[in-house]
């Protein structure tokens, strides 16, 4: 937490911000370790306090370190306990997290504030940056929930076969995903077959999988807060020319941009990469999304690997490289890993095959 905090306290400094109140739940929860929901916190550059109510106190004192505690008194919020303490702590100019307050807690704040000489400016971002690069640690749980939803999915291929609901595949994934220690899904299991494989997030649904099928299987499971996140493609029967082309293009787009995975490398640099493969075999416009996002404490955060994006990647960044085509009636294929980028390349953490895979 130490770490964090500090790094978190060079980019304020960067800014020009005294301190940043902490409103969003995640970045709450990386800075302090606190795993309860009802909590406000600020972090100055020489000073730390973490604010709850009598319901938390015991909890955070055994959780969170190296900050302040305040018990937030009965009839008063936690956010006006906190921005009591900011008033009382000398702050000129006070950050808050534009995109994860409220309008209606922003005008309470500039309430508790007025005629108190503290400036309040707007950031966004400020912790999600700092959260892009896990430690051996995060990497590590990253790892673990990336294990057993491997395992989970492992079980529940052995039951696709023609007939099945798609439904009935997701609800064995989860449970076998749950029996190995999974602590809840990272989002909803897609498990989308024939004409629904065209479909990017296709949720499972009560569909039967048909002989002829590509079936979608986009999976992840929660560990100790964090995320893991994989997709493989299957065929149900014996696929046709079509199915086996547009596989092979994104078995080939997926291989040639995870090659480029390594630090330093632009976000939208590795985009291209596999862009240009499935445009220049015809099917561009059916790769409608970017190649990849960060995943930790949440499924979806930085870096973005995408056209719009210039971010370098870092070592100790988690991404996901998951280029794909869909298209109608014939259905979609997409494949996905999750990769540790490291200095001198990566390191691939799904380890099920990419051949195609007939059931």
């Amino acid at each position: 937490m130490n770490l964090r905090v500090k790094s978190l306290r060079d980019r304020l400094n960067e800014l020009n911000i005294d301190a940043l109140l902490v409103t969003g739940k995640l970045n709450r929860n990386y800075l302090s370790g606190f795993t309860g929901t009802d909590c406000v916190l600020w972090v100055g550059q020489k000073k730390a306090v973490f604010v709850t109510d009598f319901r938390y106190t015991r909890q955070a004192q055994k959780q969170v370190q190296d900050m302040k505690i305040l018990e937030t008194p009965p009839g008063k919020g936690h956010l006006q306990s906190a921005i009591d303490s900011i008033i009382d702590s000398g702050i000129q100019r006070l950050g808050f997290e534009s995109h994860l307050l409220s309008h209606y807690h922003y005008e309470l704040i500039k309430k508790w504030l007025k005629g108190k000489g503290i400036k309040l400016v707007s950031v966004m971002d400020v912790v999600e940056k700092v959260r892009m690069v896990k430690s051996s640690t995060e990497i590590n749980l990253i790892k673990k929930a990336n294990q057993i939803s491997m395992a989970a999915f492992e079980s529940a291929l052995k039951q696709i076969r023609p007939g099945i609901r798609e439904i009935e595949i997701a609800k064995i994934y989860e449970e076998e995903a749950s029996k190995r220690g999974g602590e809840g899904l990272a989002f909803d299991t897609i498990v989308a077959s024939g004409w629904r494989a065209g479909l990017p997030h296709g949720v499972a649904s009560s569909k039967k999988i048909k002989s002829g099928d590509l079936v979608v299987f986009d999976f992840g499971i929660k560990y100790k807060g964090y995320h893991s996140d994989c997709t493989r493609t299957l065929m149900v029967g014996k696929p046709s020319p079509k199915q086996i082309e547009i596989y092979q293009i994104v078995k080939e787009a997926q291989a040639q941009a995870l090659k480029k995975v390594r630090a330093g490398v632009s976000t939208k640099q590795l985009d291209q990469v596999a862009r240009d493969i499935i445009s220049k075999a015809g099917y561009g416009e059916y790769f409608g999304h970017s190649l990849g996002h960060g995943v930790g404490l949440d499924i979806h955060e930085g870096p973005r690997l995408a056209q719009s994006q210039e971010m370098l990647l870092q070592p100790g960044m988690v991404v996901t490289v998951e280029p794909g085509i869909y298209l109608d009636k014939i259905g979609g294929v997409r494949i996905e890993d999750l990769v540790v980028v490291t200095e001198t390349g990566h390191r691939v953490l799904t380890s099920y095959t990419k051949e195609m895979v007939c059931l």
